[in-house]
């Protein structure tokens, strides 16, 4: 049995070592921070009266909102909202849980809406 060996040589170009181009991770990762900082921005309330626009549409639309909601409304944490009472009043507003983390909006007693 007759074996070939064939040499090994190095290539008569060198290739560059990889550099980081736009496509590499680290490009990545800064972009979908950045992407997601910017969701978390644009999802702010833009005006004070916001809070009240929205719980004031959920009243008269009488949706239920889960905690999650709620709390992005009213810009605090879910677990402040844990902790509420089964009714708690807030901005002129009733909230009344209405089961396992879901709440209704009412008008606080006394408040009238303007129609």
């Amino acid at each position: 049995m007759e074996v070939k060996a064939t040499p090994i040589r190095q290539p008569d170009t060198v290739a560059p070592t990889a550099q980081p181009s736009p496509s590499n991770g680290f490009e990545h990762l800064a972009d979908a921070i950045a992407e997601a900082v910017r969701r978390v921005s644009d999802d702010k309330l833009t005006s004070p009266l916001q809070v009240h626009r929205y719980l004031a549409e959920a009243e008269e639309r009488n949706y239920v909102l889960s905690t999650k909601q709620l709390a992005q409304i009213l810009n605090q944490s879910n677990s402040s909202l844990h902790g509420w009472n089964r009714e708690t009043v807030r901005h002129g507003f009733t909230f009344v849980r209405d089961g396992m983390g879901k709440f209704r909006v009412k008008a606080a007693e006394g408040l009238q809406r303007r129609q």
